[in-house]
């Protein structure tokens, strides 16, 4: 049985808010790892590292607002991921960038918060811009090791896709069984309540002895308990004649 501090783990980075902010903190690692590590770069690098923290924090204070769509949020900012680490793969090694790998990341997220539909929007624009800049060295590249990554990509965001699309069906299965119950159960304790009036007003009922006082304690019951608005009780006598006895 796992121990709660592995629950809470779990049900931390289940969250799409802190999985959002953990790949924020990977993004701004590659970038900081490439710069300390690197022997020659691009000092453009730094403008997107500026752009990279100033859509972050775009992003840190919306969230922060009850009124944002976080879906639509998250994914914006995917696509905002994606243009980042094309041209951060433009900057430094080009097709031997490591900065490709974290469209691994970002696509499967995306399509985690965001659906099936959206996961394979991503899927499709980092494909394209993957290939586009890769074209101009098209005939040194390895077709197989490109088509890996593509259909790798793409297995990422429609698996994720349609994982979270059967949670979400399931949940919503969930939740109307949980208002039947709630329903069913709230009728039953209205029963039982009424049961238990009767029961009691019957058993006060069988103590008095006199027929106008009896009559009166079965019309209480009728129109307060059982909520009919009009009726009347009548006798059958021994000649069957029928004799009114209260309404």
């Amino acid at each position: 049985m796992p121990g709660k501090k592995d629950t809470n783990l779990r049900s931390f980075f289940s969250q799409p808010k802190w999985q959002f902010w953990l790949i924020r903190g990977i993004i701004f690692l590659s970038f900081v790892i490439w710069m300390l590590f690197s022997l020659e770069y691009d000092h453009r690098i730094w403008l997107l590292l500026a752009f990279f923290l100033g859509y972050s924090l775009v992003a840190f204070i919306l969230t922060r607002k009850a009124q944002t769509k976080k879906e639509k949020l998250y994914f914006l900012v995917s696509i905002l991921d994606i243009v980042l680490i094309t041209l951060a793969g433009l900057m430094t090694d080009g097709k031997e960038s490591g900065f490709f790998f974290l469209y691994f990341l970002v696509v499967p997220f995306g399509s985690y918060v965001a659906g099936l539909i959206p996961g394979f929007s991503l899927a499709f624009l980092s494909s394209v811009f993957y290939l586009s800049i890769n074209i101009k060295d098209f005939a040194g590249l390895s077709i197989s090791s490109v088509l890996v990554r593509i259909l790798a990509l793409w297995a990422l965001a429609i698996g994720v896709g349609m994982v979270v699309k059967e949670m979400k069906y399931s949940r919503s299965k969930l939740m109307r069984m949980f208002d039947i119950l709630n329903q069913r159960t709230s009728e039953l304790e209205k029963s039982q309540a009424q049961i238990e009036t009767i029961y009691e007003t019957s058993r006060t009922l069988g103590e008095r002895l006199n027929l106008d006082e009896v009559l009166n304690e079965i019309l209480n019951i009728v129109q307060k308990i059982l909520n009919y608005r009009f009726f009347s009780i009548f006798i059958l006598s021994n000649q069957n004649t029928l004799s009114l006895l209260g309404e």
